[in-house]
């Protein structure tokens, strides 16, 4: 978990917007106890967050930000069916 919340905040702060920045902060808690809950429910969860933390790396790396977007949409789609199951 902590290396998760390493990777996300490393995403955000590189917006350079201190105001975003400071406001993700403040959800912290909240994104740790729903990353907690989805690893529970899914017993390969943890080996697929990686492959998706991986997966937007790579896209960020290109010029194309549909392939970054969906990357974000993916992990973030995924989490919400390990979390609430649909």
């Amino acid at each position: 978990m902590e290396l998760d919340t390493e990777f996300h905040n490393t995403i955000v702060r590189s917006a350079g917007n201190p105001v975003l920045s400071d406001f993700y902060a403040s959800l912290r808690q909240r994104q740790l106890r729903i990353g907690i809950q989805a690893i529970r429910k899914g017993g390969s969860r943890t080996d697929e967050v990686l492959s998706e933390h991986q997966t937007i790396v790579n896209s960020l790396g290109g010029a194309n930000l549909t392939a970054t977007y969906a990357a974000i949409d993916s992990h973030l789609e995924a989490t919400r069916r390990a979390t609430i199951g649909y």
